[in-house]
């Protein structure tokens, strides 16, 4: 019982962090706590204490009952995942901030897949000269960590698991 209701949270505060558009890092430094403690509460590592819940409630503008409640269930209409910055380097990964637009261009291409039903979606890519940085085999391998490492909920993965097995069986 115990455990079920440390991921809950956890889940409750990544989907509220990241609807809000909040890094592991300002959510930890609004609430006073280190980013690893936000981390380990998303990740269903260790239980809040009562003080870091009313203060996660306060940050996040929501009650500390919606905390604690039991997830809704994912709506696949809802905006696609998005990787920040923070949140891989809050893992000792570091990416520049091109690799992390083509990170999310891709979470949305297969969300988008996962939501339509389209069988093709086109992935719109910035320039990608030898100059812009961006190694696209780099890019995927950040994608796999994210999905790997919990970076994204597991709803968020099952959508793009969804995605990419309809983009390997459309070709």
């Amino acid at each position: 019982m115990q455990e079920a209701y440390i991921v809950d949270v956890g889940q409750n505060v990544k989907r509220l962090r990241e609807e809000q558009r909040y890094t592991q890092t300002e959510i930890a430094r609004r609430c006073g706590v280190t980013p690893a403690a936000i981390s380990g509460l998303e990740h269903g590592v260790f239980t809040p204490s009562a003080t870091l819940l009313v203060n996660l409630a306060r940050v996040l503008g929501v009650s500390v009952e919606e905390l604690i409640e039991e997830p809704v269930a994912h709506d696949l209409e809802a905006r696609p995942p998005r990787v920040e910055l923070d949140d891989l380097a809050e893992h000792g990964v570091h990416a520049n901030a091109t690799e992390i637009e083509m990170l999310n261009r891709l979470l949305a291409a297969y969300f988008e897949l996962a939501q339509t039903g389209a069988e093709k979606t086109t992935i719109t890519v910035p320039d990608i000269s030898p100059e812009s940085g961006v190694d696209m085999t780099r890019v995927h391998t950040l994608l796999a960590y994210a999905i790997t490492a919990g970076i994204l909920l597991p709803e968020d993965v099952e959508a793009l698991e969804e995605g990419v097995r309809k983009k390997l069986v459309a070709g």
